[in-house]
């Protein structure tokens, strides 16, 4: 008896194999699909140094006076400071002020303006405290579950959070004394929570919020009291979101019916200007070279216009995980380094 599920099983794990490399070759060839525009690319970025990191679970924090911080995924105790040499320092958070640290969720780092922030959506917890003392405090502000959150100044959070009265996602605005939402910011396309998932950023030189969405080619800047300052397009003609969802009734659960196409993978802002990871491959580009590379389309967000694009070669055959730039340069993680690059303008 004990065989014969095991022969059904293996017979129907093998007429399953080619249908799951089916889909998995028709989701690659959407990815890499590509369509009617042309980038201008100006150069392939060189890498100027790099520095191997102990492991690969870091991602970039931030920057302050002129040091880049990391922080890791599974230790939120310690963080790396490296100066404009790469030269690293490890530096311990003092969490012991933090009597309210949160077991369930796990925390982000992000420096701004001198301080260090610890987000954990899922525990609705935010954790403070100075670059000098690296000392952590909660933060007193109401903080409700979300999935994305910056600093914007010393006294205001930003949150991208599901809104419980649409089911929505919604940008939600928080200081020490007020609240303040703007429900209509990301518009619904398919069920307002997949279709409008982005990168929430705040520029401190324009003092405005920009949300770039995944799934779609659309770059909002966002005034400080949640008003819809512009929208621009990226290059790519992706305007609407490309997956299908559906409703599990007995669990009061959204899920995907179809795989999304990623338009926008990371971004980064500094100055007047955006640096967007496009997914999107467009005309007469190599697709090897695609697959090889990040490609980073740069706009200029006070004109709202594109620029220029440059390549980022891929670093021992692995793709970056993140970015950060800083005045003419360029920070990346890619694997187990550490990458720095300099940006001509």
């Amino acid at each position: 008896m004990k065989n014969s599920i095991f022969k059904l099983v293996g017979v129907m794990c093998i007429a399953i194999l080619p249908i799951l490399l089916l889909l998995y070759s028709y989701k690659n060839q959407l990815e890499k699909k590509s369509y009617s525009f042309t980038r201008k690319i100006i150069y392939p970025l060189e890498r100027m140094d790099r520095v191997k990191l102990d492991r690969e679970s870091y991602y970039l924090a931030g920057v302050a006076s002129e040091e880049i911080y990391l922080a890791n995924n599974y230790n939120t105790g310690w963080m790396l400071s490296f100066d404009q040499n790469l030269k690293q320092k490890k530096i311990k958070l003092n969490l012991s002020k933090a009597n309210l640290v949160k077991d369930k969720g796990q925390y982000r780092a992000h420096i701004s303006d001198g301080r260090f922030y610890l987000y954990n959506g899922l525990g609705r917890s935010i954790l403070s405290g100075t670059l000098e003392a690296w000392t952590a405090f909660n933060y007193p502000i109401f903080t409700p579950y979300f999935q994305d959150a910056v600093a914007m100044g010393a006294e205001s959070i930003v949150f991208r959070y599901v809104n419980s009265r649409t089911g929505q996602n919604s940008i939600l605005k928080t200081t020490y004394n007020d609240k303040l939402e703007n429900i209509n910011l990301l518009q619904k396309q398919v069920d307002g929570l997949y279709c409008t998932s982005g990168m929430l950023k705040y520029n401190k030189a324009l003092n405005k919020l920009i949300y770039l969405y995944y799934y779609r080619n659309q770059i909002l800047q966002i005034d400080t009291n949640l008003n819809l300052a512009a929208i621009t397009n990226t290059i790519d003609p992706i305007d609407s979101v490309k997956f299908t969802s559906a409703t599990i009734k007995s669990e009061n659960k959204m899920v995907q019916t179809s795989p999304p196409i990623l338009v926008n993978a990371h971004c980064a802002t500094w100055g007047n200007y955006l640096y967007v990871h496009s997914k999107v491959m467009g005309r007469r580009e190599d697709n090897r070279k695609f697959d090889n590379a990040a490609v980073i389309d740069v706009y200029d967000l006070k004109l709202g216009s594109y620029l220029h694009s440059f390549y980022l070669h891929n670093q021992n055959k692995t793709a970056i995980s993140d970015l950060l730039v800083d005045g003419n340069v360029l920070y990346t993680i890619s694997g187990q380094y550490l990458n720095k690059y300099t940006l001509e303008r």
